[in-house]
């Protein structure tokens, strides 16, 4: 296990799992609606599995995503609209616009190259 001395150091992908279970509590998704296989979690409001990972933020129009290889996809539901994507600093902190750095087609974000990979990404919706 690495010794991290700080938060700045930790992966996006730590910092993002980290707030899964208190997020899907506050977004008030219901425990039978949250599945875990040992590989896969899903529910109404996250998703997370070896290669992504992403969450809906309680009570704003934003997605907080890591993409963490090639085979990475992040599908939206049809009524979900885009409206920016910004890519995040060491806090996990919106930075500057970044929907450049993805391949967006419809509802489905892929990773546009590997330099969009293991970074997080915030998406505003509406």
């Amino acid at each position: 296990m690495p010794s991290f001395r700080n938060v700045y150091e930790l992966p996006a992908r730590l910092k993002l799992i980290r707030t899964l279970a208190n997020w899907e509590n506050l977004n008030k998704i219901p425990l039978d609606q949250r599945t875990w296989d040992g590989f896969t979690y899903k529910s109404p409001g996250a998703y997370a599995d070896s290669n992504i990972i992403f969450l809906k933020q309680p009570r704003r129009n934003k997605i907080f995503v890591v993409f963490m290889n090639e085979n990475s996809r992040l599908d939206l539901d049809k009524e979900i609209r885009i409206e920016e994507i910004y890519s995040t600093d060491s806090l996990f902190r919106e930075t500057v616009p970044a929907a450049h750095k993805l391949d967006i087609q419809k509802n489905k974000i892929t990773p546009g190259d590997t330099s969009s990979l293991n970074r997080g990404y915030i998406i505003h919706f509406r």
